[in-house]
């Protein structure tokens, strides 16, 4: 992995130093930089494991992915600049008080003079490295606290109460245990993932959603939604959003979960 393409591609001249400082710089830059999305699975290509075709993706065609993609190369950048970090599973719990696939999400660890849990692979969450200390954590996307739970550690994000997102452990994880998960992801008709279009990013001042149906931005607490009723409006958003070239996006409308006439 070329370090320097990749700090690049998240918008920095030079990596920073590895410190706590360096390590919100590095995040907050990439999620700013790369979406979350899952045109691959929607459209039928299926994703291996890999860290190599992780950048390929990422740097080199300058795509976005979903979380174990992110994440993971996250994770390769990070270890690399010299930053100890363990890739660890996460249960997502969901708005309706279900919890997803059993540790389907991968997350990161760093450990500085504390744990931070760190994480660009998640949509519309935390910003900036958490410290795993169970005090409150305000960022610009609201207001955090991860809390001891009975087998394991809750992220909370506090929406008129706290609301676990998800649920996870310090052990590591390796790609191995999470092939299950990330095959169930890809393939269940049950998973978030196979039932539509979702490409999400973090803009300076909101988020940008777009889903094969509309095109969701939120700028300063104020939310504007409009539908998209034609294919090159969905390409147009995402490119227009996200800067993943368009010859990334023909196999969208060929996509058996996007049947609208264009």
């Amino acid at each position: 992995m070329d370090i320097q393409s990749y700090i690049s591609r998240i918008g920095l001249s030079q990596p920073p130093e590895p410190t706590l400082k360096g390590l919100e710089q590095l995040m907050k830059a990439h999620l700013y930089s790369v979406p979350f999305e899952n045109i691959d699975v929607v459209t039928g290509r299926y994703i291996d494991l890999n860290t190599d075709q992780f950048y390929e993706k990422i740097v080199q065609r300058k795509r976005g992915g979903f979380c174990y993609e992110l994440n993971g190369l996250f994770n390769l950048l990070l270890s690399q600049l010299g930053y100890k970090v363990d890739l660890i599973a996460a249960t997502v719990k969901q708005k309706n008080g279900t919890w997803t696939y059993p540790n389907s999400h991968a997350t990161n660890v760093v450990y500085l003079e504390r744990p931070y849990l760190v994480d660009v692979g998640f949509g519309d969450s935390f910003i900036k490295p958490i410290p795993i200390n169970g005090k409150t954590h305000r960022d610009a996307s609201g207001l955090y606290r991860i809390k001891k739970a009975e087998n394991g550690l809750d992220l909370q994000r506090y929406e008129g109460y706290w609301r676990t997102q998800y649920r996870f452990t310090l052990s590591p994880f390796t790609y191995e245990e999470f092939y299950e998960a990330a095959h169930y992801t890809q393939t269940s008709t049950e998973s978030l993932f196979t039932n539509g279009l979702i490409v999400t990013k973090r803009l300076m001042d909101g988020r940008v959603t777009i889903t094969d149906k509309d095109i969701t931005v939120t700028r300063n607490r104020s939310r504007t939604r409009r539908l998209l009723h034609h294919h090159d409006e969905i390409l147009n958003m995402i490119e227009n959003y996200t800067h993943i070239p368009k010859h990334e996006l023909h196999n969208i409308s060929s996509s058996t979960h996007m049947s609208k006439e264009g």
